[in-house]
């Protein structure tokens, strides 16, 4: 293959890589609502730009995560009315976003100095913080509210001890894993299983102690972000546009997203 060749096919692979990020970005955000038809028409959507990069790869140039999104959202497609779809499909797709987001390509004969480690560069800012201790603190509200004995509600129930199983896997996680719980707990204070929690009294306290907890962790990945941010200028002397954050507060003032 020569370099006007090989340069072509990288830009379609790119591209469809690209697309790809894309949809599954946008199924991560519909996931967290709750009209499974619109969630089954983004999956779908994820599905067709997964094979579509497929096949513009040969068998052993398919990378396991893209076989792996290709597997799951076609799973998710066939089963996404069954009560457990959303779940199950959200725990096995969304650790693959961090593999999906960092690969590099490698069809070229020179390696970019640009490569870099970003999960390793997450996990040491997140260490530096307070996120873990937070991931904890919420998840021992939630376990108290269903230990408490209060809540009625079978869905709600289940729903809060979902919630719980989500936040313990996902704590130690990629940073795509966080992000992804995050915008799952974000969307889940907006839904009725915790409007229902509200009308609690003995649970009140918890349910601000909580909501407390969610302000403090939006702060927290705020400060992650901008010291991220700031290494990677330093050090690497780039960006990752592709990676934004917005916080819960900026979003509620419908400011502007703030971007790596």
């Amino acid at each position: 293959m020569n370099n006007e060749s090989l340069n072509i096919f990288l830009r379609l692979v790119q591209e469809k890589h690209e697309q790809l990020k894309f949809q599954i970005t946008a199924l991560s955000k519909v996931f967290v609502q709750e009209n499974i038809d619109s969630k089954k028409v983004q999956a779908e959507e994820c599905s067709s730009a997964a094979e579509d990069l497929a096949r513009t790869l040969s068998a052993k140039d398919q990378p396991s995560w893209l076989k792996e999104i290709i597997r799951w959202t076609k799973w998710y497609s066939a089963n996404y009315k069954n009560q457990n779809a959303t779940f199950t499909a959200f725990q096995k797709i969304m650790p693959l976003i961090s593999k999906l987001n960092s690969h590099q390509w490698a069809f070229t004969e020179n390696t970019g100095d640009e490569d870099f480690d970003f999960d390793q560069l997450y996990e040491r800012h997140k260490k530096d913080g307070k996120l873990e201790e937070l991931f904890d603190t919420l998840i021992n509200i939630i376990a108290q509210m269903v230990a408490s004995g209060e809540i009625d509600s079978i869905r709600a129930k289940t729903d809060l001890e979902r919630l719980i199983t989500l936040l313990q896997q996902n704590k130690d996680g990629s940073y795509f894993s966080v992000m992804a719980s995050w915008e799952f707990l974000r969307g889940f204070l907006k839904n009725t299983t915790w409007a229902a929690v509200d009308s609690i009294p003995v649970l009140k306290q918890l349910k601000k102690g909580f909501e407390d907890t969610v302000d403090e962790m939006d702060i927290e990945l705020e400060k992650v972000h901008e010291s991220i941010k700031s290494e990677m200028k330093n050090k690497y002397n780039t960006a990752v546009y592709s990676l934004t954050y917005k916080s819960q507060a900026k979003l509620e003032n419908k400011s502007e997203e703030k971007v790596i």
